[in-house]
């Protein structure tokens, strides 16, 4: 696991930064981000099922809907 850090500036200023959790050597398992203070450890142990899929309404895709604004 590996990366680079990148900073995030606001008017030229640093405001944040994004990189790995650790030297990028092991990725970092949850027990050792709670460990370190970074995370707080789920509430529960066990993922409720999923929601049954959900049809979408018929008609035209989203494709065919930019095409026809293209075509314009």
């Amino acid at each position: 696991m590996g990366g680079e850090r990148i900073v995030i500036t606001i008017d030229g200023m640093p405001a944040a930064q994004l990189g790995p959790l650790n030297d990028g050597t092991v990725a970092a398992s949850v027990e050792d981000l709670v460990s370190a203070g970074l995370v707080q450890a789920p509430r529960a142990t066990s993922s409720p099922r999923p929601a049954a899929p959900v049809r979408a309404p018929a008609g035209p895709t989203s494709t065919d809907i930019l095409r026809e604004h293209r075509d314009r």
